[in-house]
This record gives C-alpha cells, sequence and structure tokens, in this order.
C-alpha cells in the first residue's frame, strides 16, 4: 500500500496516521521523538506492509507487473492499489477524499514542526503537490510514478508504469477489492489494542 491506504487505515487519531504516513522516512532512533500514538502508526504501517506482501491478490498484482518493472513490481503494485481506493474511497470510508486529504493535510501541517528531517520534507512535500488527490487519475499516477523514477537508484521504468497499469487494469482493480478488505479489518483489531 502506497500514503492513502496507509493513512485511511489509522482510523480517526491524526496522530497515528501521521505515524503511518513518515514510517518509511523514520530512523529507528528518530521514533523515539515522536508520541506514543505516532509511534502506534509505524508500528502499523509494518503490520500493513507484513499482511500485504504476503497476500496473494498482492502476489499476483506484482507478478503481473514484474517483466516491465522487475524489481520495482511492488512499487508500482502499491501506487495502483492507491488509484483504486482513490476512485472508490467513499464506499470504504465516510468522506470524500477530497474532504479526507484536506483534514490529513491540516492535521500534518500542525505537526511538521515535530517530525524528524525526512519526515518533515515528505509532509511538505505531500501537501505541497497534493498527492492524495492525484490518485484517482491515470494521469496523476503517472506524475507520481515520474517523480518515484527520478528518486531510484537504478533503472525502474517506473515513468512507463501507467501503460502497464491500463494494460491490466480489470485484473489489478480486482486483486486490490480482495486484499483491502481484509487490510480494513486487521487495522481495526490492531487499533484496537
Amino acid at each position: 500500500m502506497n500514503f492513502l491506504a496507509h493513512i485511511a487505515l489509522s482510523g480517526s487519531d491524526h496522530e497515528v496516521a501521521i505515524g503511518n504516513f513518515i514510517a518509511d522516512s523514520i530512523l529507528p532512533k528518530e521514533r523515539a521523538l515522536l508520541s506514543a500514538q505516532m509511534q502506534k502508526g509505524i508500528a502499523l504501517h509494518h503490520a500493513i506492509d507484513t499482511f500485504t506482501d504476503q497476500h496473494s491478490a498482492f502476489k499476483n498484482t506484482v507478478q503481473l507487473l514484474r517483466p516491465t518493472l522487475k524489481k520495482y513490481a511492488p512499487v508500482a503494485a502499491d501506487v495502483f492499489y492507491d488509484h483504486f481506493l482513490a476512485l472508490h474511497f467513499q464506499e470504504y470510508f465516510n468522506s470524500t477524499l477530497k474532504d479526507y486529504s484536506a483534514t490529513f493535510y491540516y492535521n500534518l501541517a500542525q505537526h511538521k514542526n515535530t517530525l524528524p528531517g525526512k519526515g518533515r520534507e515528505l509532509a511538505a512535500y505531500i501537501i505541497q503537490y497534493d498527492w492524495l488527490n492525484m490518485y484517482p487519475s491515470i494521469d496523476g499516477i503517472h506524475t507520481i510514478l515520474c517523480q518515484m523514477s527520478k528518486r531510484t537508484r537504478f533503472e525502474s521504468h517506473l515513468d512507463k508504469a501507467s501503460l502497464t497499469l491500463k494494460e491490466h487494469y480489470e485484473e489489478i482493480g480486482n486483486d486490490f477489492k480482495l486484499l483491502f478488505p481484509q487490510l480494513m479489518q486487521l487495522s481495526e483489531n490492531l487499533l484496537k489494542n
């Protein structure tokens, strides 16, 4: 899952959502600088990733993408799943994507200065480019993947990934629909503790 799913699966606590959002940009030694709820969000992020990576639907999507995207297939799959979540956001959550993202950006901006270096940079970046509202369109997905491609150390072909999405659109969408309700249940159970 990419940013949208991680944030949305965080429940109603905005600090859990922020922790879930910045989890991959935080060094282990920086976690102690964060609130207990943000640390809970980081733990939730890792649980979501572990569950997703082991799920047969996600593995199927990755195999569809691997011929073109090689080792970056899981990265593209995460972004593609956020595309399908964005298209159907109101079906899963009691909000429009536009309203949800505006609230998240507001809360993130309120906490931005308390975040360690890369987390702060990531927060500024997602707000400035309104990344969450780019997910519903294939052009938005293409822009996101091109931006990601510029930051990879190796040839990723992420700039061509939207063509692969179009080629396997229905199957990837079906894989997402199989996985996401299970992720919602997993997250709900973890947040109860």
